[in-house]
């Protein structure tokens, strides 16, 4: 995802289709192979019976552990967190973009020439900040990820199938 964001910085108004297609696709990859990720951390952290409660133990403080809490909660920060970063991604597009054709046209007016896509120029400055932002924000994110408790999914795997054995074995 990182890598992808980063590529996509690298486009200008006279880059080929076919390399904006590559970059997008390797985007898309890396995201698609990164958004289940929070689901299978949290299974493999928790014991299986705190697996219906999980996400709120998974997020918030012990305090706060007895109420119940679904797989809603991850569900609802993960919207949340995209909702926030594209009011946030449209303020930084919308921003730049007014004030570089306000820069390179200084006597017309913004609104006007927003709507008949006055200069190729502007536009570039305008997605490549909104997809720095985006690189910025997925690095902050993979430094906050070094916080977390690390556990070997296939040893947690194979736990869980010999747990599962000895309590079948005991009923």
């Amino acid at each position: 995802m990182k890598v992808g964001s980063g590529l996509i910085t690298l486009l200008n108004v006279s880059t080929y289709h076919g390399v904006w297609a590559a970059y997008f696709i390797i985007c898309g990859v890396g995201t698609g192979c990164a958004i289940n990720l929070p689901y299978t951390a949290e299974s493999a952290v928790l014991k299986e019976e705190d697996m219906v409660t999980g996400n709120g133990k998974a997020i918030l403080p012990p305090v706060i552990w007895n109420l119940t809490f679904s797989s809603a909660l991850l569900q609802f920060a993960f919207q949340l967190g995209g909702a926030v970063s594209l009011c946030i991604s449209q303020t930084i597009f919308l921003g730049r973009l007014t004030v570089d054709i306000k820069s390179s046209l200084p006597n017309s007016p913004v609104e006007g020439l927003n709507g008949n896509g006055a200069n190729k120029l502007a536009y570039q400055n305008a997605i490549r900040d909104v997809f720095l932002f985006l690189l910025v924000t997925s690095g902050l994110a993979l430094v906050a990820s070094f916080g977390f408790e690390h556990k070997n999914v296939k040893k947690v795997e194979e736990a869980q199938k010999i747990g599962s054995a000895q309590r079948a074995e005991v009923e």
